[in-house]
């Protein structure tokens, strides 16, 4: 799982993106039927830009790689997801997830949701 994007290049936009990913990370392991690399598994002190992908992907045995984009918007955090096959780089999955900062528990649990019917689980 990749660090969501900061569309609103706002610090705090950026905290509440980290939250949100590592509350997804949490709920993707809670059944135990899903191992979840972060990225920090996959970057390995090196930027984001300068990494080879693919040869980590690989190395660890990932399947499949969710990303995605957050935007605030006065109270609200838009959340634009997708879920890619690691093997050929093709979208399983993309939604668009918009709630009120108070509600970012539902839009995580919705995620999980989602991304486990996705694989079958």
């Amino acid at each position: 799982m990749l660090p969501f994007e900061n569309l609103s290049h706002s610090p705090e936009v950026g905290a509440v993106a980290d939250q949100i990913r590592r509350q997804v990370i949490t709920r993707l392991e809670t059944l135990g039927r899903l191992r979840v690399v972060s990225s920090d598994d996959l970057v390995q002190d090196k930027p984001i830009a300068t990494f080879e992908v693919r040869e980590n992907l690989k190395r660890l045995g990932v399947t499949h790689l969710l990303e995605g984009s957050v935007q605030r918007s006065g109270d609200a955090i838009r959340l634009q997801v997708q879920l890619l096959d690691a093997a050929n780089d093709t979208h399983v999955w993309v939604d668009t997830f918009g709630r009120k900062l108070a509600d970012l528990p539902s839009m995580e649990t919705e995620i999980q949701t989602q991304i486990y019917s996705e694989l079958g689980l």
